[in-house]
């Protein structure tokens, strides 16, 4: 998509049924997940580094890192 407004963001985050956060590095706190929750979007969430570390809530779904783990979370979720 490049480089588009927050309004753009928040309508594509908004239209999905899932946002997967695909991260394989430390991160701190992403701004795409506040986004998506702020949207009403559910996040995928690898359990690693400081992503782990998000609390569980209704908008979090966590899965153990590696495309195996994130692709067998996403067929358990029913959409």
């Amino acid at each position: 998509m490049g480089m588009v407004s927050q309004e753009r963001v928040n309508v594509e985050i908004g239209r999905a049924s899932v946002l997967c956060v695909t991260s394989l590095m430390y991160e701190g706190f992403p701004r795409v997940i506040t986004q998506a929750a702020a949207n009403y979007t559910p996040v995928l969430l690898p359990n690693v580094g400081s992503l782990e570390s998000i609390g569980d809530s209704n908008w979090t779904i966590k899965y153990d890192s590696g495309l195996t783990n994130l692709v067998a979370t996403l067929n358990s979720i029913p959409m």
